[in-house]
């Protein structure tokens, strides 16, 4: 697909049922990508067969799946999916939600995927200015976004867009830590 990419326009169109099998997989290798980050700092010690089992157990999928298409349909938030030749490249989600310590709407970056093989084409740029201006539409003069630490094309983007880090979310093990003071 990356030939096509490069030679063909890209589209923004709304999320459709039709995506559903494109869009799924693209959520499977984000929340395998978030639980196995997220299972290492915690020392959870599971392989990558137990976290492909947690993701199929719980139904992950099905249930940002099902998150996105609600998403899709509410004042409140964009989804836009875009489109090389009609195929789903790459997605964005974003909601308009107040800020639980500002107390302020703000806009939220609540997903950012380009297909790996349509990455290098600014997509992902194209998606992220396509949230920015839904929020700036919508009277909000903020973003903010959730990215895992080591995910350095992520951070890229989103440094490109003008963030800046402002927090950092730690986790940890609480296995042998009985012996640490306070």
């Amino acid at each position: 697909m990356r030939a096509s990419v490069a030679k063909s326009p890209v589209s923004l169109g709304l999320l459709e049922h039709e995506d559903a099998l494109v869009v799924r997989r693209w959520l499977g290798v984000f929340l395998r990508q978030h639980n196995r980050a997220w299972v290492n700092v915690r020392g959870l010690g599971w392989s990558d067969a137990e976290i492909d089992a947690q993701v199929v157990a719980t139904d992950l999928v099905t249930d940002h799946w099902t998150w996105l298409l609600r998403a899709a349909g509410r004042d409140s938030s964009m989804v836009r999916v875009a489109r090389v030749d009609g195929v789903p490249v790459g997605c964005v989600s974003a909601s308009a939600r107040l800020d639980d310590y500002l107390r302020t709407h703000t806009g939220v970056l609540d997903w950012v995927y380009v297909d790996p093989s349509a990455r290098g084409h600014r997509i992902g740029t194209l998606l992220v200015d396509t949230a920015r201006t839904w929020m700036r539409g919508r009277g909000l003069r903020s973003v903010v976004v959730n990215v895992l630490a080591d995910n350095e094309p992520a951070m890229a983007l989103y440094r490109s867009a003008g963030l800046a880090v402002a927090d950092v979310r730690m986790m940890g093990s609480l296995q042998g830590t009985d012996d640490v003071k306070a």
